[in-house]
C-alpha cells in the first residue's frame, strides 16, 4: 500500500534526518504519529564501510600491534559491526522501545512514545508523535520558557536525565546507547521524552555491581576503590604500571571533584603530566563503558548550560543514594528498612556543598559500600583494593 492509503495525512518534508533514515509526521486513525523510514541502499553502503574499516584496522594492527589506541579502535569497529545490523531493522527498534516504555511505566518525569505495532516493518517504524524542544535548547541558566514549555529549572531537567540513565544502567540493565541531544526532548509540561531505540544494549548484572562500587568510590574520592573498580570492569590493561594508574586516577578524581568551569578543567587536563599519562595509559574501554562515557558527557554538557561550574559527581551523589534501594532490589537483594533512614537525608548535603565530603557523608558512604558488599551474590567475585605502603600513600 502507498502512504496515502495508510495515513490520513503524510508530510513529505521530513522533520528529522540522519545517516540511516529520516522521520516524517503523519496522521493515522486520528492520531498524530511519526514515520521513520530507512534510506534506500543503506544496507549495502554500510556493509561496504564496515569492510573498508576492517581492512584499514588490519593494516594498523600489523604496524602498531601494541598501541592501546589501536586496540581501542578495534573495540569501536567491532561494536559498530555488531550493532549496525540491529539499527537497520526497525522491528528490533520497536521491541526495544516497548521494553523501555514498560520499564518507565508510571514514571512522572519520563515519556516514551507508543509504538503503532501493526505498521512496523523491517524498514518502517511508526510511533506516537510527542511535541517537545531539543534538550540542549531547553536547558539554560535560570528557567526554561518559550515554545509553550512550562517553566522549569535547568537543574531539574538535568536531574531527570541523570535519573533516567542511572535507572537504565544500574536498575533495568537495558541501556539506551545513543545518548545525544537529538534523542532527548523536553515536553511542554517539563517531562523528558526519550527517542530513537535502534541502539540499546544489555548491561550484565556483574557489570552493574562493579559500576556501583566504582561510582561510590568516586563519590568518596577513594583512589584505591576506583582503581579496583576499573580493573574489575576491564578498563585497565593487564600490563599497566600500578603506580602510574593510581596517580592518574588520583589526578582525575581531583579534576572531577573540582568546582571549576569547563575551560578551567580543560586547562587542568591539558597539563603535561596528566595529558601525557592519559595518552600513553594502556586503557581499552569495554563496549558498555563506551556508551556510559557518552551518556556522562551528555549530562555534563547539559549541566554546564545552566551552571558553568556544574560538577556531575557531586550532582549525582544524592540521586544515586536516593535510588540505592531500587538498585539493590534489581540485583536480587531485598534490603530491610533501615531504622536510621534519616541518615540518608545527609546525602542532600553532597549536592549543596561542591566537592566537600563531610565526616558524616564519608561514614555513610562507607556503610553503604558495606551494604552492597554484603548483598553481593556469591557468583560475583569480590574486588580487592590495591593498597600501597603507608609511606607511599601520603
Amino acid at each position: 500500500k502507498s502512504s496515502a492509503e495508510i495515513f490520513q495525512r503524510f508530510d513529505v518534508q521530513p522533520i528529522a534526518a540522519a545517516s540511516l533514515g529520516q522521520v516524517h509526521r503523519a496522521s493515522y486513525e486520528g492520531r498524530e504519529v511519526v514515520v521513520k523510514v530507512l534510506r534506500p541502499g543503506i544496507e549495502e553502503l554500510v556493509a561496504s564501510d564496515v569492510k573498508a574499516a576492517a581492512w584499514i584496522l588490519a593494516i594498523l594492527e600489523r604496524r602498531f600491534a601494541t598501541n592501546p589506541h589501536v586496540r581501542g579502535l578495534r573495540v569501536a569497529v567491532e561494536e559498530f559491526s555488531l550493532r549496525i545490523g540491529d539499527e537497520m531493522d526497525f522491528r528490533k527498534e520497536a521491541d526495544n522501545a516497548e521494553r523501555i516504555r514498560e520499564n518507565f511505566r508510571g514514571n512522572r518525569h519520563i515519556l516514551i512514545p507508543r509504538i503503532e505495532r501493526e505498521l512496523v516493518r523491517q524498514r518502517v517504524l511508526v510511533m506516537e508523535y510527542m511535541p517537545g524542544v531539543r534538550i540542549d535548547r531547553a536547558v539554560s541558566p535560570g528557567v526554561v520558557s518559550g515554545n509553550g514549555l512550562k517553566r522549569a529549572r535547568g537543574a531539574d531537567i538535568v536531574a531527570s536525565v541523570m535519573e533516567l540513565y542511572i535507572q537504565m544502567m544500574l536498575v533495568d540493565g537495558l541501556f539506551h546507547a545513543d545518548p545525544h541531544p537529538g534523542n532527548l526532548l523536553v515536553a511542554p509540561d517539563g517531562r523528558i521524552i526519550l527517542l530513537d531505540f535502534g541502539m540499546v544494549v544489555p548491561v550484565p548484572r556483574e557489570t552493574r555491581w562493579h559500576l556501583i562500587q566504582t561510582v561510590f568510590a568516586s563519590i568518596r574520592k577513594d583512589v584505591d576503590g576506583v582503581v579496583a573498580g576499573f580493573e574489575a570492569l576491564g578498563v585497565i590493561e593487564p600490563d599497566a604500571d600500578p603506580e602510574v594508574v593510581r596517580e592518574l586516577v588520583r589526578a582525575l578524581l581531583e579534576l572531577a571533584h573540582s568546582r571549576t568551569t569547563v575551560p578551567e578543567r580543560i586547562e587542568m587536563l591539558l597539563a603535561d603530566q596528566v595529558m601525557g599519562t592519559l595518552y600513553d595509559w594502556p586503557v581499552t574501554l569495554p563496549r558498555e563503558m563506551v556508551y556510559f562515557a557518552r551518556a556522562a558527557a551528555l549530562i555534563e554538557g547539559l549541566g554546564v548550560h545552566y551552571d558553568p561550574r556544574f560538577n556531575p559527581i557531586v550532582f549525582a551523589a544524592p540521586i544515586a543514594l536516593r535510588m540505592r534501594r531500587r538498585i539493590l532490589s534489581s540485583l536480587g537483594d531485598q534490603p530491610a528498612r533501615d531504622p536510621n533512614e534519616w541518615v540518608y537525608a545527609l546525602s542532600g548535603v553532597l549536592g549543596a556543598v561542591a566537592g566537600v565530603m563531610t565526616r558524616a557523608g564519608r561514614s555513610f558512604l562507607s556503610r553503604l559500600e558495606a551494604e552492597f558488599e554484603a548483598a553481593r551474590p556469591p557468583e560475583i567475585p569480590r574486588v580487592e583494593m590495591r593498597r600501597l605502603p603507608a609511606a607511599a600513600s601520603q
